[in-house]
């Protein structure tokens, strides 16, 4: 049985928040409406496509989630070069009960690594590798 898509209504009021964050940083959104573009639809697309490659590459037992080696290895595959001391705190954070990471835990993971990370990097102006704030800017 198939379901048309199109026929489904939604309320303004059924969008969880944190979807709507996690649309907003993934498509890339810089006007904060919620809608997307051509270009932003594309770049979103285009992120996920990514994501979920990597998600199932490195999903290496095919258990649909998973585990903090799996997501190791997926986030070093993801372009994200940590210690051993963050992956335990994203383990921590993004994995169920079990220790096991789905895709929309693997996919808020990256979207918050890849924004911290152009924070830094837009941050760290003269490319030292370190930033410092003075209070007003904190």
């Amino acid at each position: 049985m198939f379901v048309d898509l199109f026929q489904i209504e939604i309320d303004e009021g059924d969008v969880d928040d944190r979807f709507r964050k996690l649309f907003g940083q993934l498509a890339g959104g810089k006007d904060g409406s919620g809608k997307l573009g051509l270009l932003e639809f594309k770049v979103l697309w285009t992120k996920i496509e990514r994501y979920l490659s990597v998600y199932r590459q490195k999903d290496v037992d095919n258990s649909g989630t998973m585990s903090s080696t799996e997501m190791r290895m997926a986030v070093e595959e993801a372009g994200f070069s940590l210690n051993n001391a963050l992956h335990q705190i994203l383990v921590a954070r993004y994995s169920e009960p079990d220790l096991t990471i789905d895709f929309d835990n693997f996919v808020g993971c990256l979207v918050r690594l890849e924004t911290m990370f152009n924070t830094f990097y837009t941050l760290d102006k003269d490319k030292s590798g370190s930033v410092e704030l003075s209070m007003m800017e904190v």
